[in-house]
């Protein structure tokens, strides 16, 4: 029988470390909301807000990454956006761009007390480190293949600070992780907010900003229309929901004493990805239920029971965010399958076939990096990240990109397989598996791989992994749900 030591923590003691943090919270939010009060005075004062707010960021890493999740979303809507003096679009420099010296900052400061090195470098994740990093140089090198340098340059600045903040996140332990999740369902459920507002017809959005004359200031928080478009395009948004819908799942079962009120948060945030009428992102989520009550349902007979159940409760969640305008949503449906050069799917056959002429033109080396956006303007990309990472970065690309993906997924299985049925780390690896099938769907009608999500997953993925297997080192009993 194995001893171990067991440290006993008086009551008093964990109580009077509550109130201590919450003091200290208290005084900090007291300093924002003040400096957003004296903002109406002088506009100066928003800028000692933003300090106030990255200095604070800068000594409190929670914090910084509460800013972090909250921000992550911001892409196209909000943000700067670089363009010529004849105002033609190059790209957007997202928030989360903007923000990495600070976070940086926090999380060194953070991993002060052990050699980072050996937690980037784990043996788990050791080689998936080295297969995105080599996809990232990829990108740098397709630069000199692109007809316009400066937007080639610019994709590939976005995918080294990506790069970066997914090496940070793969070195997040089991209770970091717990604070992710719980920090994505608190935005989850502000974005659900800003959804229905969205969909009520109530605008929040304000004129772009010259800053210079190249960058300007976009503040296109929400307007009012059928589709939620919440700081970023509705695929976007739809992408983000859902990761926090699933993480306010996995919070539900992991977490016994508010499993309800988690859950009834899930709930919410999965009408909010129904609000953006993303036909892609609700397949993505149907299926990605199915996939994940099979597996949670198989050892104990609950299969056929459990999908019958997902699929009523994903009818509701449609019925429910179509606002019972059935009709409205059945014939988005059916316009789906409309191949028509108007129509969407239309227009996304006519750009896939456009990319294949040229991937045969390039020998296929593909258009560079950022090379598509040549194509037309009002469609920048692909819509499908296999394809744009193929048209953009060729063969040698679409390779990288193929092991990146297949490796990551060779790894949910084996982590699977190792670690005992419902334990903690083995349902956090479920569930955040349901979503990579959701992402994984959704993007061959959506997104490009420049997208910050297709960067912040897969970090949040490997450390749930890499903490998985060290723990199966431990022999980690199985803890049944209750």
């Amino acid at each position: 029988m194995n001893m171990v030591d067991t440290i006993t923590v008086e009551p008093s003691t964990i109580n009077k470390e509550v109130e201590l943090r919450s003091l200290k919270y208290f005084i900090l939010l007291f300093g924002v909301f003040s400096l957003l009060a004296f903002s109406t005075v002088s506009s100066w004062f928003i800028v000692f807000l933003i300090l106030y707010i990255c200095l604070w960021a800068c000594v409190d890493f929670v914090f910084a990454l509460f800013i972090l999740l909250g921000i992550a979303i911001a892409q196209g809507k909000v943000g700067l956006l670089f363009h010529t003096g004849a105002n033609v679009i190059i790209d957007d420099i997202y928030l989360v761009e903007i923000f990495f010296p600070v976070f940086s900052i926090s999380f060194l400061l953070k991993s002060r007390k052990f050699f980072l090195g050996n937690k980037v470098w784990h043996k788990n994740v050791k080689e998936s480190i080295i297969l995105i990093f080599s996809f990232v140089i990829w990108t740098v090198i397709c630069v000199s293949f692109s007809e316009w340098k400066i937007r080639g340059l610019t994709q590939s600045v976005h995918t080294l600070f990506f790069f970066l903040y997914l090496a940070m996140f793969s070195t997040f332990s089991t209770k970091e992780l717990h604070r992710v999740m719980a920090i994505l369902l608190f935005w989850g459920v502000i974005l659900f907010i800003m959804a229905l507002l969205c969909i009520l017809g109530i605008p929040f959005e304000f004129e772009s900003v010259e800053l210079t004359r190249t960058l300007r200031l976009k503040l296109e928080f929400f307007g009012g229309g059928k589709r939620a478009s919440l700081l970023s395009p509705p695929a976007v948004t739809a992408v983000t929901l859902g990761l926090c819908a699933w993480s306010a799942y996995a919070l539900g079962i992991l977490r016994k004493k508010k499993r309800l009120l988690f859950l009834f948060f899930g709930f919410l945030i999965s009408i909010g990805i129904f609000y953006t009428r993303t036909r892609s992102e609700m397949v993505g989520f149907l299926f990605a239920g199915f996939a994940l009550v099979a597996i949670l349902g198989w050892p104990k007979g609950y299969t056929i029971r459990g999908l019958s159940l997902w699929f009523l409760y994903v009818l509701v969640v449609w019925v429910l965010a179509s606002g019972l305008n059935l009709s409205g949503a059945l014939k988005r449906i059916e316009t789906s399958t409309d191949i028509g050069e108007q129509a969407s799917l239309g227009i996304r056959l006519g750009l896939w076939k456009q990319g294949f002429i040229d991937i045969g033109q390039s020998y296929g080396m593909g258009k560079g990096t950022g090379g598509f956006f040549d194509y037309n303007d009002q469609w920048p990309h692909a819509h499908n990240v296999y394809f744009s990472v193929l048209f953009d970065l060729g063969i040698i690309g679409f390779f990288l990109w193929v092991l990146v993906y297949l490796n990551l997924w060779r790894l949910v299985i084996l982590s699977l397989k190792k670690l005992s049925y419902f334990t903690r780390e083995w349902l956090m690896i479920i569930f955040f598996a349901a979503f990579f099938i959701e992402l994984s769907l959704t993007s061959l009608l959506q997104h490009e791989y420049t997208h910050f999500m297709w960067w912040l997953f897969p970090g949040i993925l490997l450390a749930s992994i890499n903490n998985g297997l060290k723990m199966n080192e431990l022999s980690v009993e199985p803890i049944e749900s209750t």
